[in-house]
């Protein structure tokens, strides 16, 4: 049984509990200049996910707090690290470099937790955030039918970030903090894709945000229509 096919067992017979906030944790450390420096580029701060490349061990720390305190899940850090926000901050040549550290370093702390309790079986899961960009909207007031991205572009970005999500070992995806759902399809599209040019099947699991009291997304959806 592979883990992916376990986790599904698992999930039938009980709820499993999924860690917490990423960001927050980050925004806890004492982070300098050089923790989030690559290259010769400048510092990248506000890029949590280079942190995976630059300083896996405080991310590692943070899995292990999760795991410690009982979570059966741990999300990879990787919410932006797509190429259209990894670009924000010259790094979207790096999407592969960064998603793959990612998984690495939350297997080592799923690792670390599987060899001090036997009794535990813990997960890896490939986090895919949304980016500043829709697709079902448009960013222009004046002209609402321009899309500065089209679905096209949103699935070749999320192929990228999946396909190194998959080729570094998780064992669930992640479509995490859908506002606009034509994206999550992008995502849920060059998730099946990926998965069937490898011949492999994960779970995947999909949450959303809702902005106000209407129980809509931004782009219209309520829970049931999504």
């Amino acid at each position: 049984m592979t883990r992916a096919e376990y986790f599904v067992n698992m999930a039938d017979k009980r709820v499993l509990v999924l860690d917490g906030a990423m960001g927050t944790m980050i925004q806890r450390l004492a982070l300098v200049d050089g923790d989030v420096t690559f290259g010769d580029l400048p510092p990248a701060r506000g890029c949590n996910e280079l942190l995976c490349l630059t300083r896996g061990d405080l991310i590692h720390d943070i899995h292990l707090a999760y795991l410690k305190a009982g979570a059966d899940i741990v999300e990879t850090n990787t919410f932006g690290a797509n190429r259209f926000s990894l670009a924000e901050y010259g790094l979207s040549d790096y999407v592969f470099d960064i998603n793959l550290a990612a998984v690495e370093v939350a297997r080592s702390a799923v690792e670390e937790i599987e060899r001090e309790d036997a009794s535990r079986f813990a997960f890896v899961a490939g986090v895919v955030g949304p980016t500043g960009k829709a697709a079902s909207f448009s960013p222009s007031v004046d002209d609402p039918a321009y899309r500065e991205v089209v679905f096209t572009d949103f699935v070749d970005m999320y192929t990228e970030q999946i396909s190194a999500l998959i080729d570094g070992g998780v064992d669930l995806l992640l479509v995490e903090t859908v506002f606009d759902t034509l994206v999550a399809k992008a995502a849920l599209v060059a998730a099946v894709s990926c998965m069937e040019e490898r011949g492999i099947s994960l779970p995947i699991m999909v949450s959303a945000t809702f902005s106000d009291r209407s129980g809509r997304t931004l782009s219209g959806q309520t829970l049931e229509a999504l």
